[in-house]
C-alpha cells in the first residue's frame, strides 16, 4: 500500500474520520505538552486532520502553522480553525520560523519507519532550544493495513530506540493510554513527547 492509498482514504472519507475524532478529549496530552511550551509560543500541527487542535492550541493563545497531505482534510481544518493549512507531506514540510513545539497526534503512524527517523532527524533543525515534540502511535510491532489505511506501530520499547538513535533528543513523557474514544477502548496507543537538547 501506498502513501497514496492512505491519503485517498482521507479524501473520501473525511465526514466520518471528523465526527469520530472532532470531540475526542485530549486534555491529558495537551496537559503534557503545554507545560513546556512558552505562552504565546508557535506550535506546528504536523498532520492536522480536522483541524481539532489547531483550534484549541490557537484559542489557548499560540500561533499555530499546520499542514496535512489531504487535500480534503486541508479544506476541513482551514474552515474549522480559521487557520491557513500547507498541503503537503512530513518530507516536504518547511516552517517560516523555528517553532516551540511540534506536535504530530496520530499522523506520524502513516509513516514508514524509514521516513519517521527521516522526520525527526529533520525537525531538530525546526525547533527553538528547549523545543518539544509530541508524537503518537498505535501501540504494537511492525505495520497493519485496516479500511484502506496503513499503520505503522511502536512499542514502547521501538519508539525510545528511535528517538535515542535520532540523537540530541531527551525524553520527558513515554507512556501508553487508552484510546480515546469511547467505541475504541480496547486499542492502545504508545505516546512520547521529547525535547531537543541544547
Amino acid at each position: 500500500m501506498s502513501d497514496k492509498q492512505t491519503i485517498n482514504y482521507y479524501d473520501k472519507h473525511s465526514e466520518d474520520f471528523v465526527e469520530g475524532t472532532l470531540n475526542a478529549d485530549m486534555s491529558a496530552h495537551y496537559e503534557k505538552f503545554l507545560a513546556c511550551i512558552p505562552e504565546g509560543g508557535t506550535i506546528i500541527d504536523a498532520g492536522c486532520g480536522s483541524g481539532r487542535d489547531v483550534l484549541y492550541f490557537k484559542e489557548k493563545g499560540y500561533k499555530v502553522l499546520a499542514f496535512d497531505y489531504s487535500e480534503k482534510m486541508v479544506e476541513i481544518a482551514e474552515k474549522h480553525s480559521g487557520v491557513p493549512v500547507y498541503h503537503c507531506d512530513f518530507l516536504e514540510f518547511e516552517p517560516s520560523e523555528k517553532v516551540h513545539g511540534i506536535w504530530a497526534c496520530a499522523s506520524l503512524l502513516h509513516v514508514e519507519e524509514s521516513k519517521q527517523r527521516a522526520v525527526l532527524l529533520r525537525y531538530k533543525g525546526f525547533l527553538h532550544d528547549d523545543g518539544v515534540f509530541f508524537m503518537s502511535f498505535k501501540y504494537g510491532q511492525g505495520s497493519y493495513e485496516k479500511n484502506g489505511r496503513r499503520f505503522f506501530c511502536h512499542t514502547l520499547e521501538s519508539l525510545e530506540e528511535m528517538i535515542l538513535e535520532a540523537g540530541d533528543y531527551e525524553i520527558l513523557h513515554l507512556y501508553t493510554t487508552e484510546d480515546v474514544r469511547k467505541d475504541r477502548k480496547d486499542e492502545m496507543w504508545s505516546t512520547a513527547i521529547i525535547r531537543l537538547k541544547r
